[in-house]
């Protein structure tokens, strides 16, 4: 097997720090699973970000850690930071390839194809956006076990980097109406509820936000599907309440740059103003002691409402609701819905 050294690291030596690029390239722990999923999603971060950051962790451009710091971004979310080197995004790296003389002779593809070099579509060490774009192999004039291969990196191309696409709109779905636009219970003549309750149509948004990333997780999308946000979030400057954005959808397609796999991702979240939380009239065919009601000695076959203490309400007394949470409640922050946005 040739040896492969490493002439020319791309660096190119020590820059001032006003040179230094940052970038999020990682996201947290998803939750309830444990897992992680490094660079699923690519940004440079924005002057407001950058600021942010700074004053919450008191740190500068030359100090901050390639990762692990955290601010907001506006989100209410915190957000893994790492820096690069190029504001540019480019780089040349050049390896040295020799094989020994029990060896077979190199010629240029098995020193541009040899264990140690860059592949087609690996992104530089120091900048996770830059990708190996072109391999150019040179031989040694004076030793036919001798080869250089140069590598370059390139930012232009990189489809993570491509803008994300934000789609607003509006849908309309039936609930069971429970109290009019002034927030009165609805009841009849007799003060009691209706059976059955009255329909009506709501109208809230959906927000779909499409998007490359390098890593999509199968149980990951299972795991948040149908789920609801655990904590208030900010997405595109509008703050959202707990349980009240829903992952409808999750589509995602397998694509490749360079040989490298990537994904287009489609995430499709509903919003609820009233939370989507279930509210239902508190209300049964028995009471707690399994006695069913009966109206003038007969017994009746219909719901009728219940009080605090299980049992049935007096004729005229208020009813009550009862609201459960029927979605798991997770981080959203981790999805990080409001990059790009």
């Amino acid at each position: 097997m040739p040896s492969v050294n490493e002439l020319v690291d791309g660096r190119g030596g020590s820059l001032a720090s006003e040179d230094f690029a940052f970038f999020p390239y990682e996201i947290g722990s998803s939750g309830s699973s444990g897992s992680s999923a490094p660079g699923t999603i690519l940004r440079r971060l924005t002057p407001e970000e950058l600021a942010e950051i700074q004053a919450n962790g008191g740190g500068t451009l030359s100090t901050l850690p390639a990762s692990g710091s955290s601010g907001s971004g506006g989100s209410g979310c915190s957000l893994g930071v790492g820096f690069v080197y190029s504001p540019t995004g480019r780089y040349t790296r050049r390896f040295q390839v020799i094989s020994s003389p029990c060896e077979t002779l190199l010629n240029a593809r098995t020193a541009r194809d040899a264990a140690g070099v860059p592949v087609l579509g690996s992104p530089f060490p120091a900048d996770p956006f830059s990708l190996a774009v072109s391999k150019d192999v040179t031989s040694e004039p004076e030793s036919p076990n001798v080869w250089y291969v140069t590598v370059e990196y390139s930012r232009e191309g990189n489809p993570l980097l491509d803008p994300w696409q934000i789609d607003w709109d509006f849908t309309t779905f039936t609930v069971a109406a429970t109290k009019d636009k002034d927030g009165n219970r609805l009841k009849n003549s007799a003060g009691d509820p209706f059976d059955p309750a009255i329909e009506v149509s709501e109208r809230t948004f959906t927000l779909t936000i499409s998007r490359n990333v390098a890593v999509w997780s199968l149980a990951r999308a299972i795991e948040y599907s149908n789920s609801v946000n655990a904590d208030s979030i900010v997405i595109a400057g509008q703050t959202f309440g707990p349980r009240r954005l829903k992952i409808a959808g999750w589509k995602a397609s397998a694509f490749e740059y360079l040989g490298q796999r990537y994904w287009r991702e489609s995430l499709v979240v509903e919003h609820n103003p009233k939370t989507w939380d279930v509210e239902v009239l508190d209300a049964g065919y028995r009471d707690k002691n399994h006695n069913q009601f009966s109206f003038q000695g007969a017994l009746t076959n219909t719901v009728q409402p219940l009080g605090e203490d299980g049992l049935f309400l007096n004729p005229g007394a208020a009813v009550r609701y009862k609201t459960f949470r029927v979605y798991n409640e997770l981080d959203f922050c981790i999805l990080h819905l409001n990059y790009g946005v």
